[in-house]
């Protein structure tokens, strides 16, 4: 079995996050606080699925990208310090260059 499959359900299984989804429903929950839930339940779906990338995937991606990184799998001192940077930016919303939740579609379009 497929972490998709697990998560998101398939083929006469119904996953976790349909399960969730269904006790949500039975218990009334709040617009506001469903639409937060959802938000994160997107967003784990889409990683089980492959549709968004993980943070590790995330990072490899951008040492890979990295204008330095000569394909040689040595990550330079720069390479280790600009990602740091990059990720003390995202963490304080500083930036959103280089999104951590990036869909992989974009990444196929641009010819990564």
């Amino acid at each position: 079995m497929t972490i998709d499959k697990f998560i998101n359900g398939k083929e006469g299984f119904t996953g976790v996050i349909p399960v969730i989804r269904e006790y949500l429903d039975e218990t009334g929950i709040q617009t506001e606080e469903r639409n937060v839930i959802e938000s994160y339940l997107e967003l784990i779906s889409k990683r089980a699925s492959g549709e968004c990338l993980t943070a590790a995937q995330w990072k490899r991606h951008y040492v890979r990208s990295h204008p330095d990184y000569k394909q040689d799998s040595v990550v330079s001192q720069l390479i280790e310090y600009d990602l740091l940077k990059t990720c003390d930016k995202l963490e304080k919303g500083e930036t959103y260059e280089h999104p951590v939740y990036l869909d992989v579609q974009h990444l196929n379009q641009n010819g990564v």
